[in-house]
């Protein structure tokens, strides 16, 4: 009976310990499942896909802790669907995910006022502080009252406007601002002058370059160098940039040009009319004034271009006499004009009236004369005060153009065009002839009762008055000065002061050389 209530005892403990274990076992499955959320869900394109367990399974937290997420798959910042997998256990959970773009790109506009210039094409970058969306993708457009997108606005009338800026991203999400406009023209500058300057020489950046706006009117004051690669002591061709800044904060620009020469140079430029003083700013010219030559052979034309060069000079003397000859400048500085002459013509009075080409008259002081007039020396320099010149006739004077070099290379029988023209009172033209050079050097026979020397012979008529006149070729040279007229064995002879007389005598009283060639 003992036995038996043991062997029962011993079965009631097992039962007991498999009901415990079997408890045990369950409360552990019950506790150790876990349960699947959501089968599908959506995230917006740029957010993280969640790592967090508790997104997908349901369950005990020590249990869940056993779970595996893998996002292995999943393309974060690309749009599409996309599986996700949750290992836990023996149990495998499956979820879709889809990456979506609902969302517009952020967009930030430039702030007013803003001023347009008329005519001036604006981008979006003129209007667009920032422009970003998720998706790297920002299409930005401008679009103006009645017209469709575009990547510019331009405005041809001045007025206030307002268009519209939107962006759009790749996925067709779109935003859009205003903007509105105020459309004004720049400031605009004058003709901007040209500078042509010999090495070394400096002048005022600002002089002559002046401003206009049409809302603020004169706005020279404004005007500022911004940028400048001059060197004047180098010779080339230089820029200097301005720049002028209306009310409205429009910018216009201006560009001036400078040209840096040797002095020999810059002298070729105006004796071959490449440039002058009516067209161009000219600073350091050895003479800014030389009436220059020709490339064609033109008589009449250099007649006509270097009458302004011409003068005539007249004394008044009691009864209504009077003395008259001509003359021609050599010179002009900033002091004097300088006349050159015969000493025969000059030799009663130490005054005279000088006539220019214009009718203009001023009174001239006889420098010096050389030698007797009655020979090769007859050359004489009279100066007009530049002061009491007017601008008007400052404007149009010209120097006759001297090159010794040309004139020695000459041959002594160069058949050369020669012209002579005389002017009187009031400008008015006396005597215009033309002929040829018969010689470059000649002595006068001796038995003629004129001058005694070598004279240039001309092919052209002197009569008495011409005295003192300058003689061009059809170039533009000068090549002697009218001096007088002989006649020896019924044979006419007329007779010029040489040009290596005039410049030695130009050296002589000067104490300066006047050729510069």
């Amino acid at each position: 009976m003992r036995e038996n209530n043991k062997k029962n005892k011993k079965i009631w403990i097992g039962i007991l310990v498999c009901a415990l274990m079997i408890t045990a076992v369950s409360i552990f499955l019950v506790k150790f499942h876990v349960e699947q959320t959501l089968a599908e869900f959506v995230v917006e394109l740029g957010d993280p896909v969640t790592e967090d367990i508790h997104f997908y399974l349901t369950g005990e937290e020590w249990s869940l802790g056993r779970a595996q997420l893998d996002l292995g798959d999943v393309e974060a910042d690309k749009i599409g669907t996309y599986e996700i997998r949750v290992d836990h256990a023996w149990h495998h959970f499956t979820y879709q995910v889809t990456i979506q773009d609902t969302t517009p790109p952020e967009l930030e506009l430039r702030e007013g006022p803003i001023y347009l210039e008329k005519g001036v094409s604006y981008g979006t970058d003129d209007f667009v502080v920032k422009a970003w969306d998720v998706s790297g993708d920002v299409r930005l457009d401008l679009v103006k009252e009645s017209s469709g997108p575009s990547k510019s606005v331009t405005y041809s009338n001045c007025g206030d406007y307002t268009f519209t800026v939107t962006a759009q991203d790749g996925n067709g999400n779109a935003i859009s601002g205003q903007i509105s406009v105020t459309v004004d023209t720049a400031p605009v500058f004058g003709e901007m002058p040209q500078y042509y300057i010999s090495v070394g020489n400096t002048f005022d950046q600002m002089e002559g370059i002046t401003a206009y706006d049409d809302v603020d009117g004169d706005v020279t004051p404004l005007v500022c160098i911004v940028d400048s690669n001059l060197d004047a002591d180098s010779p080339g061709v230089y820029y200097i940039n301005y720049n002028a800044t209306d009310s409205y904060g429009l910018t216009g620009t201006g560009t001036m040009l400078v040209h840096v020469y040797d002095p020999m140079d810059l002298q070729e430029l105006i004796n071959t009319h490449r440039i002058n003083r009516h067209e161009q700013i000219i600073l350091g010219a050895i003479n800014l004034y030389d009436g220059g030559v020709y490339e064609d052979n033109d008589i009449d034309f250099i007649l006509e271009e270097m009458e302004p060069a011409l003068v005539c000079l007249k004394h008044e003397f009691g009864n209504g006499g009077y003395d008259r000859g001509s003359g021609y400048i050599v010179e002009i500085n900033d002091e004097e004009i300088i006349i050159c002459t015969n000493a025969h013509v000059v030799s009663g009075y130490d005054t005279w009236d000088i006539y220019f080409h214009d009718g203009s008259k001023l009174q001239g002081t006889v420098i010096d004369m050389l030698g007797s007039p009655c020979y090769e020396t007859d050359i004489a320099f009279v100066r007009v005060d530049r002061s009491k010149a007017s601008e008007e006739l400052m404007d149009t004077l010209k120097t006759v153009h001297i090159s010794r070099k040309y004139w020695e290379e000459l041959d002594n029988r160069e058949q050369l065009d020669l012209g002579i023209r005389c002017i009187v009172e009031k400008g008015k033209v006396w005597i215009n002839r033309t002929g040829s050079l018969k010689k470059k050097k000649s002595t006068i026979p001796p038995d003629s009762n004129s001058k005694y020397g070598t004279f240039t012979e001309l092919g052209v008529k002197v009569q008495p008055g011409m005295s003192g006149s300058a003689v061009f070729d059809g170039y533009g040279n000068l090549i002697a000065m009218v001096v007088s007229h002989s006649t020896y064995n019924g044979e006419s002879y007329n007779w010029a002061i040489t040009l290596d007389q005039i410049l030695a005598g130009y050296e002589k009283v000067m104490g300066r050389s006047l050729n510069y060639e």
